[in-house]
């Protein structure tokens, strides 16, 4: 693979009430990857805030501290804008749950510069997930006119696999490409953010590509469930309005693939019935999903009122 020489990166780690002793193995083991470190916490109590603040301290970080939680795009860009004024180059993202691998940030820059040396306009690499629960790795994800193939990276010969979107956890970003892409969406709030960035970097003709050999052990959702050879992620009431109005928000976006809209809209009727069905609470759950389908087909957007 080829040298690259990186003036600077930096992490930013977005914190909303975190598990503190997980929180501080995950910042030592970003700190050492990257030049600069800096936690935006989205609004936590005022004690959590204390604490983040000294594991943050002792862990070599800068710590932004916002007075309510303004979203995860929101707390993003406050983070990429203290990176701007540090001078930095890159940035790499990161949740409060998420850890990389070994070698991680180091892996991803260089296929960064491999992916440009072979002619590609790339907007973001990002690593292998794996779940710090089941153990099970994240598929890459390809679009097609009806619906998805997703790419586990030992069916591969490539290290480096072209996909329609990244999580936005573990992915490394060149400031430049937020000037041509534009900041993540902050009325958002949460959920389906990282979709909209790459979907949108996509209809501007950039490429991401998920990197085999970068690790992160990532959590997702608040817990998982089994079925069959698939896995589940349950997530809190609130979550689900969030996600079921924001993909019905995406669903109407130009740059949309139809492929994802199509295959996607399936997916959500599922999700309706499972968790209408197998899911406590299943009432709350099923109240929110349906006015999350309703605000979004009203094209309402921003924090939950």
């Amino acid at each position: 693979m080829l040298e690259v020489v990186v003036d600077s990166i930096c992490a930013v780690v977005v914190t909303f009430q975190p598990d503190l002793e997980m929180l501080r193995g995950n910042l030592l083991s970003c700190r050492a990857q990257v030049d600069h470190l800096v936690v935006v916490d989205n609004g936590s109590d005022s004690d959590t805030r204390e604490r983040i603040a000294n594991v943050a301290r002792n862990a070599d970080c800068s710590v932004l501290q916002l007075d309510e939680n303004y979203g995860v795009a929101a707390a993003q860009n406050h983070g990429i804008g203290w990176a701007r004024k540090m001078g930095c180059n890159w940035l790499v993202l990161f949740d409060q749950d998420s850890r990389p691998g070994a070698g991680m940030v180091n892996t991803l820059r260089l296929a960064f510069a491999e992916l440009m040396a072979r002619g590609s306009a790339v907007a973001a690499v990002g690593p292998k997930l794996l779940d710090t629960r089941t153990l099970r790795a994240t598929p890459f994800v390809r679009i097609h006119a009806f619906g998805v193939t997703k790419i586990d990276c030992n069916s591969v010969s490539d290290q480096f696999v072209v996909t329609d979107f990244l999580v936005s956890s573990g992915s490394l970003i060149p400031m430049t490409m937020f000037d041509q892409v534009g900041l993540p969406e902050e009325d958002l709030f949460i959920d389906n953010v990282d979709l909209e960035w790459c979907f949108r970097a996509r209809s501007k003709g950039f490429s991401v590509y998920g990197v085999c050999a970068a690790v992160m052990h990532h959590t997702v959702g608040d817990h998982v469930i089994q079925l069959g050879k698939s896995v589940i992620h349950l997530h809190s009431p609130l979550r689900q309005y969030y996600i079921m109005r924001n993909r019905i928000l995406l669903y109407q976006r130009s740059y949309s693939p139809w492929g994802w809209v199509l295959q996607d809209f399936w997916r959500m009727a599922f999700k309706l019935v499972f968790f209408a069905v197998f899911s406590a609470p299943r009432v709350q759950n099923v109240q929110m999903m349906l006015e999350g389908i309703k605000d979004g087909l009203l094209r309402r957007a921003g924090k939950y009122r």
